[in-house]
Formats: C-alpha cells, structure tokens, sequence
C-alpha cells in the first residue's frame, strides 16, 4: 500500500532468543517506511530487462530457540550467505500482471496475504503459488494489534492462519503484524495458534518506487544490503516495477541472490 507507514517494532534480546521478548511502548521504529517524494522512483519503462541473479546457494537452517508462551520475533535471518529474502504483503489488491512478472522475474516469494481478500480470490493467489511464491499469515483484517483486547488479536491472528490454510493447502508458519505494531498479547496469541514458528519483520522495503534501508534510500556502498535481510514490497498497481526495482538493486549487490524464506526458517 503505497503511502502508508508501517512501522517494524524489534529488540535485539527477543531476536532468535529463549527468553521473554521485551517490548517498547510505543515499539522502537526499525526501518520505519515512510512515503517516497513525489516521483523520486523510475519508471517502470525506464527499467530495462529482468536483472539476472546467481542461484541461492543451499539453505543454512536456522533452529529458533523456544520462549515458552511467546512467538520468536525475527528481523533478520541470521546467516553468513550473501542472500536476501523478498516478501509482499497485503493482498486486497490483486495486480493482473503478478502471476508473470514472478514468472519473468524467477525468483521464491513470500506473500504475507491477509485473509479475507485471500479467501475471496484464492485462485489468484493459487496461481502465485505455481511460481514459487509461499502463502503466510497477516491478520484477517490488517487491524494495528497493539492495544486489541486477547480475543479480538485471536480472532485477527489465528483466523487468518485457519482460513489462509485452505487457500495455501497448508498451514502457513510465519505471521507479521500489519504496520509492525505489535504487544506482548499478540506474541502470545500468535504462539498459541498452532504451526506459527516466527512473527517476521523486515529490515528493507520499496515505497514509491524506491528501496528505502532503515529510512534512507538503498545505495550499494553506503547504505547496502546485508545476508539475511528481510525486504518488503506490496501487491499494489505497481507491482511490477517495484518488483524490478528490488532485484535492480539486489543485482548491484555484488554476489547476492534471492532465497525462500521458509527453506530457512520453518
């Protein structure tokens, strides 16, 4: 959703760790989005052809420690290969191109849908599946969870688990809270839904057209990637070009490839 700020809450103690997950309130902005300025990303025209990237190399698992009651919060895969994972959120817009541009692009994706417009166009996103994209749980209504009474982050949480895991054929493993807002209730609720395994952040995402890295714009030198970073688009109108422009810059990155998520944490 180009516009919005989403806003990623994480601790570096709750990150892969077997201990309580602290949480700010107001949680600690990580890589807050915020609007690009008008214009400021290329046309998609401008773009030329899909960049080709090198094969991702074999997965190096990651085993999450467990915390009890509470879900582990993820920001970055902790691993010393030159990979970086590409996830799309959202859903209730459905781009008619998506299906060839993941094609074209050739590249694993996670998709982060929220339910009810999964539900509602569940061949679209079958379709997305066929070219190596993952289904995974955000919310069936893409309400801010912070705040929400236990019963109504449940309803949120794992109902969106239980309704995308007749969309996917199977039980999504990872959530992430809409805006990346979240409480100590949603990590509990979250862990009792039953097959969730991490809540995942991310670190980077593509705002009006642009790559924007903890608030500044992606630059190879000075403001890089890094392995196991976690990067963020949205199924909006222009989905193809911010596709382009994450794997435009992906592809400046001296040795990086794309990898699935879930072939490291699952």
């Amino acid at each position: 959703m180009t516009g919005k700020t989403l806003a990623a809450a994480l601790l570096a103690a709750a990150m892969l760790a077997g201990t309580t997950p602290a949480v700010a309130s107001p949680p600690v902005p990580y890589g807050d989005e915020r609007p690009g300025p008008a214009g400021a990303g290329p046309r998609l025209a401008d773009l030329g052809p899909w960049p080709k990237l090198p094969p991702a190399p074999k997965p190096q698992r990651v085993r999450l420690k467990s915390s009890g009651e509470y879900i582990q919060t993820v920001l970055r895969i902790p691993v010393d290969q030159k990979v970086v994972f590409i996830t799309i959120d959202d859903g209730g817009y459905q781009p008619p191109e998506a299906g060839r541009v993941l094609r074209e692009a050739n590249i694993p994706t996670s998709l982060f849908l929220i339910s009810s417009p999964a539900t509602q166009h569940p061949d679209f996103f079958r379709q997305l599946q066929a070219e190596r994209a993952t289904i995974q749980a955000h919310t069936q209504s893409h309400k801010q969870l912070k705040g929400l009474p236990e019963q109504t982050q449940r309803f949120e949480i794992c109902g969106s688990v239980d309704k995308l895991e007749g969309v996917a054929g199977r039980r999504p493993t990872l959530f992430r809270p809409p805006y990346g807002v979240y409480d100590l209730t949603t990590l509990k609720v979250a862990q009792s839904c039953g097959g969730l395994v991490a809540m995942m952040m991310w670190e980077g995402s593509v705002i009006g057209g642009v790559l924007y890295i903890a608030q500044h714009p992606f630059h190879p030198v000075n403001n890089p990637v890094y392995p196991g970073m976690v990067l963020l688009m949205h199924f909006t109108p222009d989905f193809e070009r911010d596709m382009h422009v994450l794997l435009n810059a992906i592809a400046a990155s001296p040795g990086y490839s794309v990898a699935r998520l879930e072939d490291y944490v699952n």
